[in-house]
């Protein structure tokens, strides 16, 4: 998608009474592309303890009073739209195909990435207070930019699987290089699961790249392999008729490592294959068998020339 520019749409109507017909357009624009956190959001409560401010330039600003009475402000109050702007000229766009933004707030800031970035860079926006979101979500219709596909949302700082899913179909991004962006407003009430997201998204990031590399460095040899194995592509069956054989059943996948040889004896116990689906890397193929232990499936992903040698 980089390098396929238009323009994002302004900023729809505000208001500081909430209405749902608002709500209604931000969800279904966010849904488009981020249908886990619009459910979480359409499911939570609104946040009663904000206080509202609409801005000169008819965009929305809130504040917020922690615990210890301390209000922050999470937008000017007079021109949110102006200083999402200055915020955004502050971020290097240029080196980096994945921008971070730490706290969605009142949304202003990361509307004026995307603009800035004329569809050149993923944007992830770490926001855990659901309630928040579907606080402005109420006031402000951000519908215009929400269903782009280079927003995401992410509000479980665990949630391992959700960041992967952001980023797949983006790597070719990914290897333009990750930016963390701080929305200073944000930083002291995100304290508790940013460290933990950062690390989950870098961890990914990281899988993606070696990925990438080993797909380019490896493509002459996986060109080789297709063709010299298109005979056996062609006369043999293929694996669409597993699809759905194991629904239901809990998985084992055995790797080797020093975990398998303290672990390889639970496996031996003939219940452990009736209850579970045993799923091999090809090169534990030949130790399992000696212990009497057989695999339901054996992936075979190396292409390289000593990988066959497992099988002989």
């Amino acid at each position: 998608m980089a390098g396929t520019h238009r323009t994002i749409s302004a900023p729809g109507e505000a208001s500081l009474d909430a209405s749902g017909d608002r709500l209604d357009r931000n969800l279904a624009a966010l849904g488009a592309t981020n249908a886990k956190v619009a459910k979480a959001i359409a499911q939570s409560e609104t946040r009663p303890d904000l206080e509202w401010a609409l801005g000169i330039d008819g965009l929305i600003s809130c504040s917020m009073t922690d615990t210890w009475g301390r209000k922050t402000a999470l937008a000017s109050k007079k021109k949110p739209g102006e200083e999402a702007e200055r915020f955004a000229r502050r971020v290097d766009i240029d080196n980096a195909g994945v921008i971070v933004v730490k706290g969605f707030a009142c949304g202003h800031h990361v509307r004026s990435i995307l603009e800035r970035g004329k569809s050149s860079s993923l944007i992830i926006i770490y926001e855990p207070d659901v309630a928040l979101m579907r606080a402005v979500f109420e006031r402000q219709d951000h519908s215009g930019w929400l269903s782009d596909p280079l927003v995401a949302i992410v509000s479980d700082p665990d949630d391992a699987a959700e960041i992967g899913h952001v980023l797949t179909g983006s790597e070719g991004l990914v290897t333009l290089g990750l930016k963390f962006v701080e929305h200073p407003p944000s930083a002291r009430r995100l304290v508790d699961g940013v460290d933990r997201f950062e690390a989950k998204v870098a961890s990914a990031v990281r899988g993606i790249r070696t990925n990438v590399i080993t797909t380019l460095v490896q493509s002459d040899v996986t060109m080789r392999n297709q063709i010299m194995n298109l005979d056996r592509y062609v006369q043999s069956q293929g694996i669409d008729d597993l699809a759905g054989t194991c629904e239901g059943r809990p998985a084992i996948v055995v790797s080797a490592g020093p975990s398998l040889r303290r672990n390889i004896h639970l496996l031996e116990q003939p219940w452990v294959r009736q209850k579970f689906v045993i799923i091999a890397v090809q090169t534990v193929l030949k130790p399992l068998l000696a212990r009497g232990i057989k695999p339901h499936y054996v992936t075979a992903l190396d292409y390289h020339e000593i990988s066959k040698r497992f099988y002989e």
